[in-house]
């Protein structure tokens, strides 16, 4: 009853802070005894449950205890990010970091979006094609469509950077202009050995052998970068194909989900969801907004 309607109210655009998208912890992943942000607001983030661009949020989960940086470009009150997106083509940079409560295994770990209601579905055969696409480059990608559908993919093949360290004081710091140097070594060899690009990385764990030899442990301490220039979060747009793609009508009223979860568990690290005004539509009978529940596009775009 609360949860669910909690799920899909919001409060009014015109309180939003980083308008004209707003960003909180997903209440179902982040339930009030483990984080306060759903009552009344802490320190870091805004009253009413809204998470700030720009600047760190404390956060803890079943599974994790950190802090959440969100950097969107052309949603910034203050211009600290323009910095970090300066001469880049990046539409959005994600970084969270966290200290581990419990040991995990790099193939329960999956990241990338999934809704609880289903979507709007493109024609099958360019909904084929664009997961053949996307499988070439992700081959361990969960790809499922329907009631409930999800496309996952393990987040040590898809993280842009990863940094881990057992030791805490180590970790980078967070701040707004911060750029996380890749080194997962903790994972796959020695402290002395070398570090693994990124891509190297990436293609390392693309390979179901690697990723069941990745083992992550208690007390260790991990910084993720997820960034991106297809998807502009500002307008809620992607891009697909060369095309810009608005998402609202597509995702039937629901969220973008910034998440990562450890599936057999059924639980996430961090769930973080992203609300676009174009969304929402004001009831008469409440003060807060309720997702809209779009049908099928006008104008589809594909």
């Amino acid at each position: 009853g609360d949860l669910k309607a909690a799920l899909y109210t919001v409060p009014p655009p015109k309180e939003w802070a980083t308008h004209p998208i707003y960003l909180r912890f997903c209440p179902r992943a982040h339930p009030p005894l483990l984080h306060q942000h759903l009552e009344n607001g802490c320190s870091s983030c805004g009253t009413n449950g809204s998470i700030p661009v720009d600047s760190a949020v404390s956060f803890e989960s079943e599974l994790l205890r950190g802090q959440f940086l969100a950097r969107v470009n052309g949603v910034s009150p203050t211009g600290a990010s323009e910095e970090y997106f300066k001469g880049r083509t990046r539409h959005t940079s994600i970084v969270v970091q966290g200290e581990l409560k419990e040991d995990l295994e790099g193939t329960d770990l999956y990241t990338g979006q999934q809704f609880d209601r289903p979507v709007y579905q493109p024609p099958q055969v360019i909904a084929n094609m664009v997961t053949s696409v996307v499988r070439r480059f992700a081959p361990l990608l969960k790809a499922d469509v329907g009631e409930h559908t999800r496309l996952l993919s393990p987040v040590l093949a898809a993280v842009q950077k990863i940094h881990i360290t057992d030791v805490p004081a180590a970790a980078p710091r967070m701040e707004v202009n911060m750029r996380v140097k890749e080194d997962a070594r903790l994972l796959y060899g020695r402290p002395s050995d070398d570090v693994m690009s990124s891509q190297d990385r990436k293609r390392y764990y693309e390979r179901e052998s690697n990723l069941q030899k990745a083992h992550l442990r208690k007390g260790w301490v991990i910084t993720m970068e997820f960034y991106d220039h297809r998807l502009d979060l500002s307008q809620f747009e992607l891009s697909i194909l060369g095309k810009f793609v608005d998402m609202c009508p597509y995702v039937s009223g629901q969220p973008i989900r910034i998440m990562t979860q450890c599936l057999s568990r059924s639980s996430s690290l961090w769930d973080v969801e992203v609300w676009h005004e174009r969304q929402l539509i004001v009831p008469t009978s409440s003060p807060s907004y309720q997702a809209t529940i779009m049908g099928r596009p006008s104008k589809p775009a594909f």
